[in-house]
């Protein structure tokens, strides 16, 4: 089991951005924090959880979101949107160790494939 301690993550500039553990509520969703600002509303947040498989169920899941706030250009205290990408890893309990690392390998090196650079950063899609 990890330990609920800070995580850091690179931005797009790979500067790394530090995230503080904040909570862990009552269905096992860690939530972490990012040390780059002091506006409460403008922290950007990681959240995880594992789901092992429950009564009769077949499948272990893992669920992470990150989530960035869109402040007011004029009232830069005032969250206005945010963008956030969830990522949920559904694994057979019959799945080996092999399968589970090539899944995450290929979440992995599918986030940094050309096609995802130009879907997210031109809104461009696949022709």
């Amino acid at each position: 089991m990890s330990a609920f301690a800070s995580i850091t993550l690179q931005n797009n500039a790979a500067a790394n951005v530090t995230f503080n553990p904040q909570s862990i509520d009552a269905n096992g969703v860690a939530s972490f924090l990012s040390t780059d600002t002091t506006v409460l509303d403008a922290k950007k947040k990681v959240t995880m959880s594992v789901s092992l498989p429950k009564n009769g169920g077949s499948v272990a899941r893992v669920k992470q979101r990150v989530v960035v706030p869109i402040m007011d250009t004029v009232d830069t205290t005032k969250r206005v949107a945010e963008a956030y990408v969830n990522i949920e890893f559904v694994m057979p309990k019959i799945a080996s160790d092999t399968i589970r690392l090539d899944l995450r390998k290929y979440a992995d090196t599918l986030l940094t494939n050309a096609v995802t650079t130009a879907a997210v950063q031109n809104l461009e899609a696949i022709y």
